[in-house]
C-alpha cells in the first residue's frame, strides 16, 4: 500500500506525493511531501509538492475555516520556499499567483 510505504529517498517520496495528488489523495499526498522536505530542504519540488498537497486539501475538502486557513498557510510557506530556491520555475509561480500571492 502506497500510503504506508516509506520512501527511499527525497525523489522517491517526491514521485508517492505527486501520485497521490494525482490520485486525488491531497491529505495523503502530505506526508511523503513533507518527508522529502525533511530529507533535503534545498529540494525544491518538495516544498512545490507540499504546497500543491496543502493548496489542494485546502481548497477541496469541507472543514472548518480556521483548519483551511492552517492548509492555506502551510501552502504559501511551501510554495514561498520553492520560489526561494528557484524564484523562475513556472509551476512555482503559477501557484502562487493562483493563491493571490
Amino acid at each position: 500500500d502506497d500510503a504506508t510505504a516509506v520512501p527511499l529517498n527525497e525523489t522517491e517520496a517526491v514521485k508517492l506525493s505527486k501520485l497521490m495528488i494525482e490520485r486525488g489523495q491531497y491529505q495523503l499526498a502530505i506526508i511523503p511531501a513533507k518527508t522529502a522536505t525533511e530529507m533535503d530542504p534545498s529540494y525544491r519540488d518538495a516544498w512545490l509538492y507540499l504546497g500543491i498537497a496543502n493548496l489542494k486539501t485546502a481548497n477541496l475538502i469541507e472543514m472548518k475555516n480556521e483548519t483551511r486557513e492552517n492548509y492555506l498557510e502551510a501552502a504559501k510557506t511551501a510554495l514561498n520556499k520553492a520560489k526561494t530556491l528557484d524564484p523562475t520555475y513556472q509551476p512555482t509561480l503559477d501557484y502562487l499567483k493562483e493563491m493571490g500571492s
